[in-house]
């Protein structure tokens, strides 16, 4: 992520709010856990109680990742920009990752050929395109991103990966695309750049992929919006990967957006 004029308290005000969301998460986690001891047995309860001990350890997660961003000398805010990054938070291991918004399409503000290709890309026949482009129409008229990510969702089922779609797509976004974070699939589906050059960007390092911003009147180059991703697992085949969206302020802060991602 692109430091704005660092400062010692850069993130303060996320660090308070993840203090009390991080607090409330271990005190509602102990209590489902308690809860569940006293109301299940065996391996429903124990899968459970791992379950929400995931979910606890992911809210650690977030807050470690807005302490990275908020110190200069921390280097897991740069290695979770290129990647998952594991760290350990007491018993558990996680993966966490920043996610650029402004390399996604913007589901509530991006240009409905983009993701009209998207879908096609996906496998979405032109019957279903047409359906996800009406609703996704009603969802915009209403600023309603949550349920255009759901439009979004419903229609690639069993098509795209929920991690793909999830990486691609974001209501937090904007218009343009920022060639930089862009995956592959993204620059397939703007609209005026051809195959040959998508397959080149995506192939080339990130100086390379800011120097083609010309290319294409879709592509633009900045951003203040974020996701901070923490995966953990919680049982043999079974992982949570919640999302907590943020916006980076000139002076560097964190701020945390409404809703989830």
């Amino acid at each position: 992520m692109v430091r704005r004029t660092p400062t010692s308290d850069a993130s303060e005000s996320g660090f308070v709010q993840l203090i009390v969301v991080s607090a409330l998460a271990v005190l509602g986690g102990l209590l489902t856990a308690g809860l569940l001891s006293a109301t299940q047995t065996g391996r429903q309860a124990a899968a459970l109680e791992r379950l929400v001990r995931a979910e606890v350890a992911a809210d650690a997660g977030f807050y470690r990742l807005v302490a990275a961003i908020g110190d200069p000398g921390d280097t897991l805010e740069s290695a979770a920009l290129r990647g998952p990054t594991k760290i350990t938070i007491g018993d558990d291991e996680l993966w966490l990752r920043i996610e650029a918004n402004g390399g996604k399409i913007d589901v509530l503000a991006g240009e409905p050929a983009m993701l009209e290709r998207y879908m096609r890309q996906a496998g979405v026949d032109a019957y279903g395109v047409s359906a996800l482009l009406d609703d996704l129409s009603a969802a915009r008229k209403n600023q309603d991103g949550a349920a255009a990510l759901e439009v979004v969702r419903i229609a690639t089922a069993g098509l795209l990966p929920s991690e793909e779609l999830n990486r691609d797509t974001t209501r937090f976004g904007g218009p343009g695309i920022d060639p930089i974070h862009a995956s592959s699939r993204v620059l397939h589906a703007v609209p005026d750049l051809s195959p040959a050059d998508a397959d080149r960007i995506a192939a080339a390092s990130p100086d390379e992929r800011a120097a083609d911003i010309h290319l294409s009147r879709y592509l633009s180059s900045g951003g203040r919006r974020f996701s901070l991703v923490t995966q953990v697992a919680w049982g043999q085949d079974e992982a949570s990967e919640p999302c907590l969206p943020i916006e980076m302020s000139t002076a560097g802060k964190v701020a945390l957006l409404a809703g989830s991602c």
